[in-house]
């Protein structure tokens, strides 16, 4: 590897830890950094999110009901590239020294070597002050808290396999601060919102019609249902569809919890009320959160 010059930042995320509270002065805080997923896993040890779901079907296309295996597969290895390799090391130059946990996004000697030298490669131009501590392991429940002496874990989103770990913040709180219905409730200066709220949940497959029982994915609900699932997906649908077409134009839509602004549409025509983009709020709704218009 040539020489390169040595950077030395402003800044960490290590300092303004150890800066915003006294609490936090000495504590050891590994930064988990990753993306996550809630269409699918990432890896056979790195689970969808089931419970913190977050809205990125913009960048995982799934729709549970007419992707083929080979076609999840391919997708599975292309989004643990992004979310559990190239996203966290960005974030992992500016964590400082610290602990910044990775996860493997394979199982084989061949990619963990490679996953590492990536890893080490990106941070060796940090001054070595501000280099991060860098701890791979294969998934969320495989952390060594106790081995590493770790005190806290900070994350960018919210992990569901994280536990009862101490956290900097509460995971919970953490996805509600995250989320647009906090930020439109908080009296925090903000455009006009208006908040467009499902009834209920769509249920589980389990206990739905025969093609619900016969998906390959437990959470989306094919076109093709023909029970529950399916009519609440049409009601809750429509309901939003209602409070679009009622809305004075432009607008802005924007679904619960979503990432890199995947689940953010400016409407700016009668046409894009009905169109495409809006249709794909169907997938939005089966994680039971709002949708917010900001005008």
């Amino acid at each position: 590897m040539p020489n390169l010059p040595t950077i030395t930042l402003d800044t960490t995320l290590a300092d303004l830890y150890h800066r915003a509270s006294p609490r936090y002065a000495g504590k050891r805080i590994a930064q988990i950094l990753c993306g996550v997923s809630s269409c699918l896993e990432l890896t056979a040890n790195f689970p969808r999110n089931v419970k913190y779901v977050y809205q990125e079907s913009s960048f995982s296309a799934v729709s549970g009901c007419s992707a083929t295996p080979a076609s999840d597969k391919s997708l599975q290895r292309d989004l643990a590239v992004d979310y559990l390799s190239l996203l966290p090391q960005r974030y992992a130059f500016i964590s400082g020294n610290t602990v910044s946990v990775f996860f493997n996004v394979g199982d084989d000697d061949g990619r963990t070597t490679q996953d590492r030298r990536e890893v080490e490669t990106t941070v060796a131009v940090l001054a070595k002050t501000q280099r991060p501590e860098i701890l791979f392991c294969s998934g969320p429940t495989t952390i060594p808290v106790k081995e590493e002496a770790i005190d806290l874990i900070a994350c960018k989103h919210v992990l569901d396999g994280l536990g009862s770990q101490n956290f900097v913040v509460p995971p919970d709180t953490h996805w509600l601060l995250n989320c647009k219905e906090a930020l439109a409730r908080s009296g925090l200066p903000t455009p006009n919102c208006d908040i467009i709220e499902p009834d209920g949940h769509c249920g589980d497959a389990r206990l739905c019609c025969r093609v619900c029982q016969e998906n390959k994915s437990d959470w989306a609900v094919s076109t093709r249902c023909e029970g529950g699932r399916g009519k609440w997906v049409a009601e809750q649908s429509q309901k939003i569809y209602d409070k679009l077409s009622a809305k004075s134009l432009p607008f802005v839509l924007k679904t619960q919890q979503s990432i890199g602004g995947a689940g953010t549409y400016i409407l700016r025509t009668e046409k894009d009320k009905t169109g495409k983009d809006t249709a794909a709020l169907r997938y939005r709704l089966l994680s039971g959160t709002p949708a917010h218009m900001d005008q």
